[in-house]
């Protein structure tokens, strides 16, 4: 390998490779990742206007059990529309039920 990758300098280990360290792109204890009451999401909806098939419920799946699989609930994630001049493969779809 080119390189190991940490978090934390505490999970350092005496190794030939170069070690990296840095946190994970999203942190979960950041507001921004918190749940969002009935209320905010409804608000949220009339005012960016998207169509329902956009909006998606989705969590984390029991890794345990269903290693590829997600689970649907009620943890709903809102995803943008797609700019028209976006290549199809980015463009966000909605999930098939």
């Amino acid at each position: 390998y080119d390189a190991v990758t940490f978090s934390l300098k505490e999970y350092a280990q005496e190794l030939a490779t170069p070690q990296l360290f840095f946190m994970p792109a999203i942190d979960p204890y950041s507001i921004l990742n918190r749940r969002l009451s009935e209320d905010e999401i409804e608000e949220l909806k009339k005012r960016i206007e998207i169509e329902k098939s956009r909006i998606e419920k989705l969590k984390k799946s029991d890794w345990y059990t269903q290693p590829q699989i997600p689970e649907v609930t009620e943890a709903p994630i809102i995803a943008p529309p797609t700019p028209p001049n976006m290549p199809a493969m980015t463009k966000v779809k909605p999930l098939v039920r």
